[in-house]
């Protein structure tokens, strides 16, 4: 079917993009009510085994070389949190994506698949508690993950982050009545609630940003990600502190160079992401996007402690 697809697309304009894939986090080992977990389906399209080695089984007779322009994959972790790793190694949470790098760069290598795959998370988001009175974290934690996702995202080297939904699904579509669980069984991690309002997620989604307390060469650090969505090119921004709620904001020097004066307005990258470092010291930090165009926006707060986390490792290259 994918191989179809492919051809059928790119003789319309070669240029399209044919993503392969659109796997779920999760599966099981057998037994019915459960889809294949998403790494073994990526090995068995691939008409490979556990050890990578070619499956001699009639529906890979003949297999030819896997033709695509990246995979695609849905990393949900509804219940848990954005850096909680998955125990069963053939699943693929949001932190489990350097699993899904590696095992595509060794299908790459052994001719399974014609190049090693940019990844796309063509799905990824969390439920909100309102709407949904069963959701497990409440608006607040929802804006705060999606800057921690974005940020894992990134360091994994994936090709596209994206948000599900823009809006809430209105409740009762698989019927059930109001108050119980099935009448909230759709999904509700939207920008918006089913009436059109805001969510705080909308402000995350517009200037994701996470900073965690890490060591970093034998040192103590705040490490900081953010980013804007704002037109190509670099945009200036900045980091700021408080002690806690009602305490006033401070801007933070971070290790780099600098736009202003203080230290404390640089540039981000090109594609207007930035990762830095700070002086450790416990509290809130935002990010504020000094816009060319407009008012500047802080970003969603986030607490740190100090108390180190692991980093992800960034990829090559």
């Amino acid at each position: 079917m994918h191989e179809a697809a492919y051809d059928a697309i790119k003789r319309v304009d070669g240029r399209d993009r044919v993503l392969v894939g659109g796997t779920a986090p999760n599966g099981r080992d057998g037994g019915p009510g459960g889809g294949i977990r998403p790494l073994r389906f990526l090995r068995e399209l691939a008409c490979v085994d556990a050890a990578l080695r070619p499956l001699r089984v009639p529906e890979c007779a003949g297999y030819r070389t896997l033709r695509a322009d990246g995979y695609a994959h849905h990393p949900y972790g509804l219940l848990r949190d954005p850096a909680a790793s998955d125990p069963a190694p053939d699943d693929v949470r949001l932190a489990d994506l350097p699993r899904l790098r590696r095992l595509l760069d060794a299908l790459a290598a052994r001719g399974r698949i014609a190049a090693p795959l940019p990844l796309y998370v063509t799905e990824y988001g969390y439920e909100s508690r309102p709407p949904d009175p069963f959701a497990p974290f409440d608006r607040a934690a929802q804006a705060r993950f999606h800057g921690h996702a974005t940020y894992l995202a990134w360091a994994a080297g994936a090709t596209q982050f994206a948000q599900f939904l823009l809006r809430d699904v209105p409740p009762g579509g698989y019927g059930g009545r109001p108050g119980t669980r099935r009448y909230w069984s759709d999904f509700q991690t939207g920008l918006e609630d089913p009436q059109g309002r805001l969510k705080p997620l909308a402000r995350a989604f517009q200037i994701p940003f996470w900073a965690q307390s890490a060591e970093a060469g034998g040192h103590r650090i705040v490490l900081l990600f953010g980013a804007v969505r704002g037109d190509d090119g670099a945009e200036a921004v900045r980091v700021e502190r408080r002690s806690g709620a009602g305490a006033p904001w401070t801007p933070v020097p971070t290790e780099g160079a600098a736009c202003a004066e203080d230290g404390s307005a640089f540039l981000t990258g090109d594609g207007g992401a930035f990762l830095r470092a700070a002086p450790p010291a416990a509290g809130e930090y935002r990010m504020v996007w000094l816009r060319r165009d407009g008012p500047a926006l802080a970003s969603v707060p986030i607490a740190v402690d100090d108390r180190p986390e692991p980093a992800p490792a960034l990829p090559r290259g």
